[in-house]
């Protein structure tokens, strides 16, 4: 096999893997094909967001994050360390990881990017830091939505506040959790209404009502999500419930997957039992009407 001059290398948190992110990759592949470099992308764990306890939760699980960045048409991902490095300058950080065992040759960033102790380099230090030694420097500028440049930041703000419109245009794709079936108390099927209940502490929507898409099993499910505290229970956990229309297997212990795609209205707590089952036959006459007009 043909030796290659050296590497393409990208390096991030990549929270979300928004349009930003994507088209940070695609000018990666597109620069090593052009000069027949390797791509690499390198990225950290833990993510230094939560390391720095600036964050608790981000947009994609670990699994979710390697699972996209795997399949993002880069030869390698690296995973470094955060707690080894987040005290390194920018000089010895470049220097033993990016020229010395990836053999940079080219820097693909965004725009915002900063790296070393402190976010002391920016990326004009890093293009003068690279012609001085041989290796050259991609600014990305960030990607837009409307007058907002798209950021993992904004992304997870708008997430909470429940936005899941503009999120996802943002991410270019809808927001998801995943989790294991678990038995619950059964109050949805008393009710008429069973549901899978996963626990996912991850998650940044705010409690209430979702249409949503489960996959499951290889297949994909049209449902109706809630996410709080589970009705009748004496517990202050957070549950995630879904309803998926005209299903009723036994799943437990299965991983699923939620896909969210529209909030339909904020938790509410109800005295009676009769009112609860009104409430939950409107939503589900709701959702199921969006889903036949794709109202998303």
């Amino acid at each position: 096999m043909e030796k290659r001059p050296g590497n393409a290398v990208t390096i991030g948190n990549f929270d979300g893997f928004h349009l930003g992110h994507q088209q940070i990759i695609k000018t990666t592949l597109d620069i090593a094909s052009e000069f027949s470099l390797g791509k690499i992308l390198v990225t950290f764990d833990p993510n230094p967001r939560r390391f720095f306890k600036v964050e608790d939760k981000l947009i994609f699980s670990d699994s979710k994050k390697s699972e996209i960045l795997r399949s993002s048409g880069i030869n390698r991902v690296e995973y470094i360390d955060f707690t080894k490095v987040f005290d390194m300058n920018g000089n010895d950080f470049i220097n033993k990881f990016l020229l010395t065992d990836f053999s940079m040759k080219y820097l693909i960033v965004g725009e915002n990017f900063r790296l070393g102790k402190g976010r002391e380099w920016d990326v004009f230090k890093l293009s003068e830091y690279g012609r001085e030694n041989n290796f050259k420097v991609k600014v990305v500028p960030s990607e837009m939505y409307k007058n907002d440049k798209i950021s993992s930041s904004l992304i997870r703000s708008l997430l909470r506040d429940g936005n899941l419109t503009k999120s996802t245009n943002m991410l270019g794709n809808t927001y998801s959790i995943e989790g294991i079936v678990e038995k619950g108390n059964r109050i949805g099927r008393k009710l008429g209404f069973p549901t899978i209940n996963i626990i996912n502490k991850n998650c940044l929507l705010p409690d209430g009502v979702y249409m949503t898409r489960t996959i499951l099993n290889n297949a994909i499910y049209n449902g109706a999500t809630y996410i709080g505290i589970k009705p009748g229970s004496n517990s202050n956990e957070r549950k995630i419930e879904t309803h998926i229309f005209d299903f009723n297997e036994n799943v437990y212990n299965c991983s699923v997957e939620i896909n969210f795609l529209k909030f339909k209205r904020e938790g509410e707590i109800f005295e009676f039992e009769g009112d609860l089952v009104t409430q939950i036959k409107k939503d589900i006459e709701s959702i199921k009407f969006d889903f036949k007009n794709e109202v998303c």
